[in-house]
């Protein structure tokens, strides 16, 4: 009898790793609490790979419409380790990377906030913008982690913006915090 419970549990056990290496997604409760703040409410994020989502194939983030009813957003895996290796500042991610998820975080999370245009990428940029330095805050930063990333999240904002106009919000105005990052 306990040899059969034990092959019984073995067989459990295995079927449950391998349902787990087919599927990667992950969560983590700290990018988790992040994007509820800026979305103002309860939503969490979802870490998937290209492989098993073909949307990241092309997307770095996304969420469905109507977006006012999802509870979650889907990032690349990449991207939520990135976010990630802020907080240690980890220099195995290099700033660019972790700049940009950031920014991703943040932008995905305004998408989840029950605002008007919500959908819209310009606004939705613009709002996440605003607070670039707070994502990072919350994502664990320190000042000078902050003050070393924000320029590059400042920069990334107006380049993708001319190579994306459907991101630029015109008139969307930087805060008065961000002159110590950014010199026009």
């Amino acid at each position: 009898m306990f040899k059969k419970l034990l092959v019984f549990s073995v067989t459990i056990l295995c079927s449950a790793v391998f349902a787990a290496s087919v599927q990667a997604e992950f969560q983590v409760p700290l990018l988790d609490q992040v994007a509820s703040a800026f979305a103002s409410r309860p939503v969490f994020i979802k870490c998937k790979n290209g492989k098993e989502d073909s949307t990241l194939s092309w997307a770095a983030g996304y969420v469905y419409t109507p977006a006012s009813e999802q509870k979650f957003a889907t990032l690349r895996d990449y991207y939520c380790l990135g976010a990630l290796a802020i907080d240690l500042d980890n220099p195995e991610f290099d700033d660019n990377l972790k700049s940009f998820a950031a920014g991703l975080l943040v932008h995905e999370a305004y998408h989840l906030k029950r605002v008007r245009y919500n959908e819209n990428e310009a606004w939705t940029e613009c709002r996440a913008m605003r607070h670039y330095d707070i994502v990072l805050y919350k994502l664990g930063a320190e000042p000078e982690t902050i003050d070393r990333l924000m320029p590059i999240m400042l920069s990334d904002y107006y380049t993708f913006g001319m190579d994306h106009p459907e991101y630029l919000l015109k008139g969307c105005k930087r805060p008065a915090r961000y002159s110590k990052w950014f010199k026009p």
